[in-house]
């Protein structure tokens, strides 16, 4: 069995309800930061074999596959596959651990694991039963569970460190 590891990552800075990351997309968002974990890493685009992204709430953009739009978005080839899991607070722990499991099954050799959430463009849920009004606030709760982050795990690296098994 061939070992994974992690060539290197980037995130956005944490932002706040309404603050300066609020007017992005998120497939926008994603796809800057997916280019930027690239760059960085120094892997071309159409170096990546496959994209699994984790976003809890995709549908609010009107889009159900972010991860897609957002490799179009980056400038990913066409050839290049992505999916969006949710998996809610572990949907980008579920991305990275698909993509080191298919780089250790020998299936690719490079692969691309990222997540997204805007907080400002992400609906609200009303709670069950709660009569109350949800522009009070006191109905609803928040669906997000973090910024948009990116890692590129790997079949071989010098300057890198395995993942866990």
């Amino acid at each position: 069995m061939t070992d994974a590891f992690v060539l290197g990552g980037v995130r956005t800075p944490v932002g706040r309800y309404g603050g300066s990351l609020s007017h992005l997309r998120t497939d926008d968002l994603l796809g800057r930061t997916m280019a930027a974990a690239c760059e960085r890493t120094s892997v071309p685009l159409d170096k990546i074999e496959d994209i699994v992204a984790g976003c809890v709430n995709p549908a609010h953009e009107g889009m159900g596959d972010i991860a897609r739009w957002s490799a179009l978005a980056a400038g990913f080839p066409d050839s290049v596959p992505a999916i969006t899991v949710n998996r809610f607070c572990a949907s980008s722990l579920s991305a990275a651990i698909s993509i080191a499991h298919a780089i250790r099954s020998d299936e690719m050799g490079i692969g691309l694991a990222c997540g997204v959430e805007s907080m400002s463009r992400s609906g609200w849920a009303l709670m069950k039963g709660d009569r109350r009004s949800c522009h009070a606030g006191r109905s609803s709760c928040s669906t997000r569970c973090g910024p948009a982050r990116a890692a590129l795990p790997t079949r071989h690296s010098s300057r890198a460190t395995p993942t866990s098994r």
